[in-house]
C-alpha cells in the first residue's frame, strides 16, 4: 500500500522533490539549482528543457534516498513561481474539440503558433495502458491536420481583448 506523497517545489533559483510519509515527515529530497539568464536589467529567465530535467533528476534523487520507488507515491503535488510561462513553438492537440474547424483555427490565431491535430484523435487519452510506453505512443503520433496563424498582431490583440472581457463577465456565475 502507498503510505507517501511527493511535493515538486520549482523556485526562482532551483528544484526541490520532498518525500513525506503518512504522518508528514520527510523521508527523502532533493535539490537542484539552475542556471539564471539575466537578458537585461530587471529580467530573468531560465531554460524550461534544464527545469524539466531537472525534475525528473531530483524526483529519482529523493526516491533513491529514500529507499523508495515511483510506485510507491499515492500521489505528486506541485508548486511553482507565478510568474513563470512558457513560449509555445506550436500546440499538439488531441480530444473531442479537435474536430471542430473553426476552434482549432481560433487557437492558431489568437496563440500566434501552428495547432497540430494527430491521426488519433484520442492518442493521449488512449494513454499508455493502451500503448506499450510512451516511446509507442510518441511513433504512432503523426500529423493530421495543422492550422497556421493566418491574423495579424493587431487584430490577434483585439480577439484577444475581446477573449479576456468574456472571461471577466462570466466570472461569479457559478
Amino acid at each position: 500500500m502507498t503510505r507517501f506523497i511527493g511535493a515538486i517545489d520549482q523556485g526562482t533559483t532551483s528544484t526541490r522533490f520532498i518525500i513525506y510519509n503518512h504522518r508528514g515527515e520527510a523521508v527523502g529530497s532533493a535539490q537542484k539549482e539552475h542556471r539564471q539568464i539575466f537578458p537585461r536589467p530587471g529580467w530573468v529567465k531560465h531554460d524550461p528543457l534544464e527545469i524539466w530535467e531537472n525534475t525528473a533528476t531530483v524526483i529519482g534523487q529523493a526516491l533513491e534516498s529514500a529507499g523508495l520507488g515511483g510506485q510507491d507515491l499515492a500521489a505528486v503535488g506541485i508548486t511553482n513561481q507565478r510568474e513563470t510561462t512558457v513560449v509555445w513553438e506550436k500546440l499538439k492537440v488531441d480530444g473531442g474539440m479537435v474536430v471542430n474547424e473553426l476552434l482549432m483555427q481560433f487557437q492558431a490565431d489568437i496563440l500566434d503558433v501552428p495547432v497540430i491535430r494527430p491521426q488519433v484523435i484520442e492518442t493521449t487519452a488512449l494513454g499508455v495502458g493502451f500503448w506499450a510506453d510512451t516511446d509507442e505512443l510518441r511513433r504512432n503520433w503523426s500529423e493530421d491536420k495543422r492550422w497556421t496563424p493566418d491574423i495579424d498582431a493587431r487584430r490577434r490583440e483585439r480577439f484577444y481583448a475581446c477573449c479576456q472581457q468574456a472571461i471577466k463577465r462570466t466570472l461569479g456565475w457559478a
